[in-house]
């Protein structure tokens, strides 16, 4: 299972699991109103539906897509029924949220339990931990005020 962020457009982001052995991506969107149909999902996923097998042959020698078959083609599905965003700006944190929640096992019944002020404190949390990351412990560069 491999987890990655995808932007969609210039403002939306989404959570991607590909799943190698299955060829299918599954698609954690917390703000479904930005692309209502099928349609619109496939005008972004038709690009790396089509290319998956070719960058993973070519970057990490993974040729188990070539089956007796022919070659398998990757799907998506779109997890339906999670936590649905109302407001700007929160489609990052669930994006990443929803990563982490699908790779501890969890479901789409947890995903809908998620709440605005339950958003909040992801983004809070995610932010110290981004400052720690790239800038420093807060404590110690606080230590000298």
């Amino acid at each position: 299972m491999v987890y990655t962020p995808m932007n969609w457009g210039t403002n939306h982001w989404v959570g991607l699991c590909i799943n190698l052995w299955t060829s299918n991506v599954t698609i954690l969107d917390s703000f479904i109103t930005e692309n209502p149909t099928e349609a619109h999902v496939d005008v972004q996923m038709t690009p790396i539906l089509k290319s998956l097998p070719y960058i993973l042959e070519q970057y990490v020698g993974y040729t188990v897509y070539q089956i007796s078959e022919g070659v398998r083609f990757y799907s998506w599905n779109r997890v339906e029924g999670i936590y649905h965003n109302k407001r700007g700006g929160d489609c990052v944190p669930c994006a990443a949220k929803f990563m982490e929640m699908h790779c501890n096992g969890d479901g789409k019944e947890e995903m809908s339990l998620i709440t605005d002020r339950f958003v909040d404190k992801i983004r809070k949390q995610y932010a110290m931990d981004w400052y720690e990351e790239f800038v420093g412990d807060y404590r110690v560069a606080n230590e000298a005020i």
